[in-house]
């Protein structure tokens, strides 16, 4: 049986049930889907050996921790660690560990099924918005996104949102939407990730406003009230249950606070997520004594740091704004946990030719203008603007990272297949204004290009950050000792590498070396407390008493100016040091 065409006219959700677009392109679907499993297949078989493929590390490492402590039965949590993010994901993740055991290569298998299935959802949207030849090239498109398959490979939580992002999408502009079933799903996204909800409400009101003109406002309101009682029959458990871990309402989690501070605060580059390692340490130090434990307290006290910063140079914060906007659209992967860029060296399956974030943003900004110039504005590229101007908002409330675009990815698939679609259309009618457009597309891709941003901006010293603590977690302390060097050696300035190295060089008990480098950590991080403690350690295991003894008081001393309620068990042993000694 042969496929069938490309040329069927355009196909609208709101005029045409969704039935019969999935009977028209269900084997284009399947092809989809196939294609985008062959190639998580052959990505997988090629990255199956990398040590930061089968090791999570960062938010990935702490999803699987805690995943395993639901297997274990502690399904509510065990405090405010445990509302930091939202909760969803590691359910779900700790109830496969619960059937199956903590396998993380059977997680990464139901991301891989999961992101060749959104493929095909796609497909589905953009026939449904933009007509079959969009709707089969951008599902195409995205079966062969390199930057999906690096996110699906990590124990994180795009794959599913995107997901439901997607079929959120395809209820919210059918012809019948149920709203309290799209209340209900958009409960469920926003508690894998939080951000859909500005792109839910933009898209939600857009239709809700088109139902008010002309069915009635009271229509409308009955409509909005099922949407917004579907919601919260989701996010009031999860509240609950985060009340009952912490004693405060929480609203899906606590980490907004925190990342609003890190992408407002002054200094701020925007392109960075929240610190890790010692840096962490060092800003949760910071927090009153009081509220530490108090999750939305302490989620307030960073909104507030992070308001004054803005109040305090509004004009330094409006060029912060402006950075963000242009990273959102930038061709560069902007490092989260593990560096794209960096991880791609050594993987030929996630570079060229396989699809990447470049010509996809250059040709999304060409569809939004394009449009914008259209003396008619159709439903369909509104609806894809909202989805994408939502994933915008959170990038400028917060900060710009590869992750934390992703979901708007789809989106900006179809919008740029259609922009695609309409030069070559252009171009059959008019040499002249096919010229102009091409201009365009040469601009926008010079306005995008990654080489605006430095790539290598310690995102590089990260990795092999990274790397060295997998190594190092296997005893492979040699190993792990030379990433820690290349680390320090591309960003002298970061004590994060400078620390781990003389950390593991006490571990390999070569004492000279450990003191040398803990003490440029020192240098460059005197508050870090695992610093001084190694260092007293390093220097009792030397014989040097005296100190020992000077290193272990320092961390006690520490401890009356700053908040070292979450290095209490570090407070501790520098007491039992002390102890040791006499």
């Amino acid at each position: 049986m042969s496929m069938p065409g490309l040329d069927t006219e355009l196909l609208h959700l709101n005029s045409s049930p969704i039935n019969n677009i999935l009977r028209d392109i269900w084997r284009w679907l399947i092809v989809i889907f196939l294609v985008a499993l062959s190639y998580r297949c052959l990505y997988f078989l090629e990255v199956r050996h990398n040590l930061l493929f089968l090791n999570p590390v960062i938010d990935a490492a702490q999803h699987h921790a805690w995943a395993e402590r639901i297997s274990s039965g502690l399904i509510l949590g065990r405090g405010p660690d445990d509302v930091f993010k939202p909760c969803l994901y590691p359910l779900l993740v700790g109830g496969i560990y619960t059937l199956c055991g903590p396998i993380i290569t059977l997680i990464q298998w139901l991301q891989f099924i999961v992101g060749s299935v959104s493929a095909a959802l796609t497909a589905l949207l953009a026939t449904g918005l933009m007509g079959k030849r969009v709707g089969i090239t951008a599902g195409f498109v995205c079966a062969l996104y390199a930057p999906f398959l690096f996110f699906e490979g990590q124990l994180l939580t795009p794959s599913i949102s995107i997901f439901l992002n997607l079929i959120l999408a395809l209820m919210v502009i059918s012809s019948s939407p149920r709203w309290g079933r799209i209340g209900l799903l958009g409960g469920i996204a926003a508690g894998f990730r939080p951000d859909v909800l500005i792109s839910l409400a933009l898209v939600c009101c857009h239709r809700l406003l088109g139902i008010a003109r002309h069915e009635g406002n009271r229509r409308a309101f009955t409509k909005a009230a099922f949407l917004f009682s579907g919601f919260l029959a989701i996010a009031i458990p999860i509240m609950a249950r985060n009340y009952a871990l912490v004693g405060q309402w929480v609203f899906l989690s606590s980490n907004a606070g925190i990342n609003f501070y890190t992408g407002n605060r002054s200094g701020a580059d925007g392109l960075t997520a929240i610190p890790t390692g010692l840096a962490w340490e060092d800003s949760i130090s910071t927090v009153p004594k009081g509220i530490l434990h108090e999750p939305a307290s302490t989620s307030r006290l960073w909104f507030s740091r992070g308001l004054h910063a803005i109040t305090k140079d509004p004009i330094a914060w409006l060029k912060l704004l402006g950075k963000k906007a242009f990273a959102f659209f930038n061709g560069l992967e902007f490092r989260n946990n593990i560096g794209y860029n960096w991880f791609r060296e050594d993987v030929v399956l996630l570079r060229f030719p396989f699809i990447q974030y470049w010509p996809i943003s250059a040709l999304a900004i060409l569809g939004m203008v394009l449009s914008l110039v259209e003396r008619r504005k159709s439903h369909e590229k509104v609806m894809l603007f909202l989805w994408i101007t939502g994933f915008f908002m959170v990038g400028l409330t917060f900060f710009v990272t590869a992750r934390f675009r992703l979901p708007a990815v789809p989106f900006m698939i179809i919008l740029a297949i259609w922009a695609l679609s309409r030069l070559f259309k252009e171009g059959a009618r008019s040499a002249r204004r096919f010229g102009g457009l091409t201009c365009l597309v040469i601009l926008l891709f010079g306005l995008t290009w990654p080489g605006w941003f430095d790539s290598a901006k310690g995102s590089n010293s990260r990795d092999n950050i990274n790397l060295g603590n997998v190594l190092r977690k296997n005893r492979k302390f040699e190993k792990a000792i030379a990433a820690y060097r290349k680390a320090y050696s591309m960003n002298p300035g970061d004590p994060e590498g400078w620390f781990m190295a003389g950390t593991t060089y006490l571990n390999d008990s070569q004492i000279d070396q450990a003191i040398a480098h803990l003490i440029k950590a020192a240098d460059l991080c005197p508050t870090g407390v695992d610093i001084l403690l190694n260092l007293g350690n390093a220097y009792f295991r030397k014989g040097d008493i005296r100190e020992a003894e000077r290193y272990y008081n320092a961390v006690i001393e520490l401890n009356k100016s700053r908040n070292l309620y979450h290095k209490r068990a570090s407070l501790a042993k520098a007491h039992i040091g002390l102890w040791r000694l006499y």
